[in-house]
């Protein structure tokens, strides 16, 4: 709901080692709770910092994803697997395929709907392989049809981590809902504002969370 990556994988990590607990699969549950009781108080701690202007860091909360991860018996995250990558050069992505004669900005307004069906069959678990095929298949279709780089290359990471996640049979979760939940409102930007729109306010943030995610993975698709 926030928007926010480094919080949404905590989250996340409380919500397993919650259901751990409940599923009475956690061999220290004295320690458990006493590292999920630290992220309950840490977690709001954590957004007050931001709303005070500190950067949305995942290697700030590091050790406590870590230490819930050891605890339900998972392998702990590395500091390289959360290192930010640097998106300020302009690496020029694969356009051979452009579509000349398609407007973008009405093309969105058509396969959004397409896009949202596929969104909402993955948040719901419903035949994810399906849903992500479609969110795919829009986002391709998005490739081919805009101009700029820096926005086909948004629609190239984000259909790398819908490649990852097929790849690896991956279903819904709080981070993936969230990411792409902002690639939809990407989608819904262009279509409201154009393309021009998102050359002149790009989202690096999200571009930046996408890479980050895919890096995570053990996923061997040509666009990962």
């Amino acid at each position: 709901m926030v928007e926010l990556y480094g919080a949404a994988l905590l989250t996340e990590e409380m919500e397993k080692l919650s259901e751990a607990l409940k599923n009475d699969s956690v061999e220290n549950k004295e320690q458990a709770y006493e590292i999920l009781m630290r992220g309950i108080i840490q977690l709001p701690d954590y957004l007050e910092k931001i709303q005070s202007g500190l950067k949305d860091d995942p290697l700030i909360l590091l050790p406590l994803i870590n230490d819930m991860r050891s605890a339900r018996g998972d392998k702990p995250l590395t500091e390289n697997a959360l290192l930010v990558p640097s998106i300020e050069t302009d690496i020029e992505v694969p356009m051979s395929d452009q579509a000349p004669d398609i407007d973008a900005q009405k093309l969105a307004k058509g396969l959004r709907h397409n896009f949202q069906v596929g969104l909402l069959g993955f948040y719901r678990n419903q035949d994810p392989k399906g849903s992500l095929e479609k969110i795919g298949k829009v986002l391709a279709e998005l490739e081919k049809a805009c101009r700029n780089n820096s926005v086909v290359k948004l629609w190239w990471v984000a259909n790398g981590l819908v490649e990852s996640l097929l790849e690896l049979n991956e279903g819904p979760s709080v981070a993936l809902n969230k990411l792409l939940g902002q690639v939809d409102r990407e989608v819904k930007r262009l279509i409201d504002e154009g393309e021009q729109a998102l050359v002149n306010h790009p989202s690096e943030e999200l571009l930046t969370d996408l890479l980050f995610h895919i890096a995570q993975t053990h996923a061997k698709g040509p666009r990962v």
